[in-house]
């Protein structure tokens, strides 16, 4: 296993993807609800009449007889309430569709939508040129287990590849894990969900980039192939013994030194961000499956 001095970026190109937002509007409207029949008020009672009053003669000359009021009138029939015209829902329109750019203008477009989302560790990526090819090289690897290393030697890795000895026994030293935190957690800084959205909508360019290189495979099928790669790599419990039989360090165990490019560039960093990378891969699988 070689010591390292530079490394490829292919977890964080492999795992999160290129992409650019797409903004899903989700409109709902509920049923107008029918004004309920109002009940018909009862009928009035029909005043009874009035007794005759006898007017004494001293005070009229003439006696009257005082008869009842006049019959109350039928009930009118009870109309319905007058209701508002109920107004139609105003149309809204469908948001403008992103147009992507052509293969060899998109490096301005796709920093713009992931500078944001990188931040720091993840600028030196986005300076290179050629990012959306350089992203379909590494799905296109990646799903046999390569790594590009020729397109992504540029990103660097703080500090040297290191071991421990313990007689004649060396293994990877705990330093030699903590070189990769950092670019795990720009791996894994998008949330799957969202991830999987701008890689659905960023397509395309990808499978421009791919027929480009001579592939005409479906971007997505083989970013999720790479993932299942990632899956695949075993966590070690324990520390990792190596050997150095000349120049280059290698497994001493023949079961890890058979694993691929990529799984031992993954072991590299250690069971803690092999395993956060695996859970990121795992749901970020998830939602590009259900897309």
């Amino acid at each position: 296993m070689q010591p390292m001095k530079r490394m490829s970026w292919i977890v964080a190109a492999a795992v999160a993807g290129v992409a650019v937002v797409v903004v899903a509007y989700l409109l709902w409207d509920g049923d107008a609800t029918e004004p309920k029949a109002t009940p018909p008020e009862p009928e009035a009672a029909v005043p009874e009449p009035e007794p005759i009053v006898s007017v004494p003669a001293s005070d009229v000359s003439t006696a009257e007889e005082v008869v009842s009021a006049e019959p109350a009138p039928e009930p009118r029939a009870t109309e319905p309430p007058a209701t508002e015209p109920v107004q139609p829902a105003l149309a809204v329109p469908d948001p403008a569709p992103v147009v992507l750019p052509v293969l060899a203008a998109s490096d301005a477009f796709v920093r713009e939508h992931l500078a944001p989302e990188l931040g720091a560790v993840g600028a030196a990526w986005l300076d290179e040129p050629d990012l959306v090819l350089r992203a379909a090289a590494v799905i296109a690897n990646g799903r046999d287990g390569n790594v590009p290393r020729r397109l992504l030697g540029f990103m660097t890795v703080p500090g040297k590849f290191a071991v421990d000895r313990t007689d004649d026994i060396a293994v990877i030293a705990p330093e030699t894990h903590a070189r990769f935190d950092a670019i795990v957690q720009t791996a894994t800084a998008i949330p799957p969900a969202r991830a999987a959205a701008l890689v659905v909508l960023f397509e395309p360019l990808l499978g421009d980039a791919l027929r480009a290189l001579a592939s005409g495979e479906s971007p997505r099928r083989l970013l999720l192939a790479t993932l299942d790669e990632v899956l695949r790599t075993p966590v070690t419990e324990g520390p990792i013994a190596v050997e150095q039989p000349k120049v280059l360090y290698r497994f001493a165990d023949p079961a890890l030194e058979g694993r691929s490019p990529l799984q031992k560039q993954l072991l590299r960093m250690g069971p803690a961000n092999v395993r956060a990378l695996q859970a990121y891969s795992r749901e970020l699988r998830r939602e590009l499956a259900a897309r």
